[in-house]
């Protein structure tokens, strides 16, 4: 089994050395060396990959594959550049911000039958939480107004979920193949940055693509390592909120299939004008109309570039 990692380089310099120092750890416990494809998403990426280069000189168990982008080309994009370069047969995307468990590989591969054909693997995905220190935020589903939700229950192992956690994605070389096929790449490349998990997911949903929880896959996601610690809607930038906003509906937009998935559409769109409004006042009311002129053209342009915005349901098997 070849593992290859992928992960972005922007603004998140200072967690170059805890990611790779616990990447290195875990390969070399599984006597593996697994390749790292690292993509300096931009100018701001530039320190993140002068560090990584430096940290990883000591290490036998990574082999790095660097990659430099002239602009930003957000986290959709970065990541489709870096699944492209990528030459595993498992790939796990994941956020710089995090720490991977000693036993994260080893784990990995005893999970093979999650990772030859069509499913998506979940790991422990652990998170501060101002209330409880961390909280488990592995297994999750997409909540009635179609946002990321911890689920109701805890998920044992090898349960099928709704959702994995979005820091953290593994797949097979075959669901990939799949997914590029049905979008021309891991997420559609137009949403520049957030609600890529929920669309991902989602699609797996509505192709019977099994989500799986393997709680011994572990992670420690230190969160908004790209923004000082500041993941909260309320806490990001007008842009930010507007591309929050316009992927959100977007999301809905290229995948809902029910009455009920369009009535919790619309309750989300309130909650967000409403919070909208508390923050800004009129400003914020300009964000949130702004929002859809972001979400038109983002639709537009995907249909452009693949003839429709809603990705067809085809007959997907292993081996495509």
């Amino acid at each position: 089994m070849r593992v290859v990692f992928v992960t972005l380089l922007w603004r998140n310099e200072s967690f170059v050395v805890p990611f790779a120092r616990t990447l290195a750890a875990t390969a070399a416990k599984a006597g593996m060396v697994v390749e790292l494809v690292a993509v300096e998403n931009g100018p701001d990426g530039a320190e993140a990959a002068r560090i990584l280069a430096t940290e990883l000189e000591q290490y036998d168990s990574i082999s790095l594959k660097a990659v430099t982008e002239a602009t930003n080309r957000g986290f959709a994009g970065g990541m489709n550049i870096a699944c492209s370069a990528a030459t595993g047969d498992v790939i796990v995307v994941a956020n710089l911000d995090m720490e991977f468990d000693e036993d994260f590989v080893a784990a990995l591969a005893t999970h093979s039958e999650d990772l030859v054909g069509l499913c998506l693997l979940a790991p422990s995905v652990t998170s501060p939480s101002s209330r409880s220190g961390t909280i488990e935020a592995g297994a999750m589903r997409r909540d009635r107004l179609h946002r990321p939700a911890t689920t109701l229950q805890a998920a044992g192992a090898g349960d099928k979920v709704g959702a994995g956690n979005g820091a953290c994605i593994v797949f097979g070389r075959d669901l990939m193949t799949a997914r590029y096929r049905a979008v021309g790449g891991l997420f559609d490349e137009e949403y520049h940055s957030y609600y890529e998990d929920v669309d991902i997911f989602w699609w797996a949903a509505r192709n019977a693509i099994p989500v799986v929880f393997r709680p011994d896959v572990r992670v420690f996601h230190h969160q908004g390592g790209s923004f000082d610690g500041k993941y909260r809607f309320e806490d990001r930038t007008s842009d930010v909120r507007r591309s929050v906003m316009a992927n959100y509906r977007l999301t809905v937009w290229k995948n809902a299939m029910k009455p009920v998935d369009v009535a919790g559409w619309l309750v989300g769109e309130g909650g967000y004008l409403v919070k909208c409004v508390r923050m800004g006042a009129a400003s914020g009311v300009r964000t949130y109309v702004s929002s859809w002129v972001v979400s038109a053209r983002r639709g537009m342009a995907i249909r452009s570039r693949r003839g429709s915005l809603r990705p067809s349901r085809v007959a997907l098997t292993a081996g495509d």
